[in-house]
């Protein structure tokens, strides 16, 4: 296998990430006669994602929904309130029937802004921030774009509970590394359900996904593109153990497809098995760019 930096997309207006800028590496592989028919690439900008506390006196909703595809037809949803310190104010993990993953989405949602206007009057007029990593529903709040996966009222509901915050709300799209908390009470609902007003009650695994988040942790994501070799079967547990997050390719796919997942996935690095194509369709990738239409 062999490592190659790859260049990011430009993240969506909705979204601030932190940037810097990274020394681009040469491959050490055998890719002779490839690396002669292109360009080097340009420098990278690097996108480390990592969740951010709401400014004093505000208040931020981060919510996940989950659906298993597994024919038990299961689905979950969960979400955690937290302030400017990042202490958890409350944290949901409930289980809900199985529907597609843009309604569960929108369900955790409704779900998490009826808990916080239950919470009492202070929390209630207080400046409200509202993260998830369904780009299409966040889109579609903020007025951006007219795409939707959810009925039209399960979207006048979401938009009547938003308009009930009297210190004002606002809905913004985090990447997944971001929305971590929220993602592991949605696994956490599969095994034990609830709704914790204490941080110090909360489920073990969810508490230390809180810690890294207060602490500042970052998360980069690593794409793969080879076959299933043992190389990516160690990936697959090598990466996340180092705190990244994996995106395995399909090294079958053409180079335009390859150009766009992996500008899409704003990944850092980039794993190739250098005895297939994958190695091919990454050159062309880094050579051709993203289509402009995209």
């Amino acid at each position: 296998m062999a490592a190659l930096i790859v260049p990011a997309a430009t993240p969506p207006p909705c979204h601030n990430p932190t940037h810097f800028l990274s020394t681009p590496r040469r491959l050490t592989t055998t890719t002779t006669n490839h690396r002669s028919s292109f360009a080097p690439p340009p420098p990278p900008s690097v996108i480390l994602v990592r969740w951010t506390p709401p400014p004093p006196g505000c208040f931020k909703l981060n919510f996940d929904g989950s659906v298993l595809h597994d024919g038990s037809g299961r689905a979950t949803i969960g979400g955690v309130l937290r302030d400017c310190t990042g202490r958890i104010v409350f944290a949901f993990a409930e289980r809900t029937s199985h529907a597609p993953i843009g309604v569960v989405e929108a369900r955790a949602l409704i779900r998490g802004l009826d808990l916080v206007l239950q919470s009492g009057a202070f929390i209630a007029s207080r400046p409200l921030l509202v993260e998830g990593d369904d780009l299409t529903l966040v889109r579609l709040l903020r007025g951006e774009s007219r795409q939707t996966r959810i009925p039209l009222l399960m979207e006048d509901d979401i938009l009547e509970l938003l308009g009930r915050f009297r210190g004002g709300c606002e809905v913004r799209h985090i990447f997944r590394e971001g929305n971590q908390v929220a993602d592991k009470l949605t696994k956490q609902a599969y095994c034990c359900t609830g709704v914790w007003t204490d941080e110090r009650l909360v489920p073990a695994g969810v508490w230390h996904k809180a810690e890294e988040d207060r602490r500042g942790a970052v998360y980069q994501r690593v794409a793969v593109l080879a076959p299933n070799i043992p190389a990516m079967y160690e990936l697959h547990f090598g990466i996340p153990m180092a705190g990244a997050v994996i995106c395995a390719l399909n090294s079958r796919l053409d180079a335009a497809t390859a150009s766009v997942l992996l500008q899409h996935s704003e990944t850092k690095v980039v794993f190739v098995d250098y005895a297939q194509e994958a190695l091919r369709l990454v050159f062309e990738a880094g050579a051709r760019g993203l289509p402009s239409s995209c």
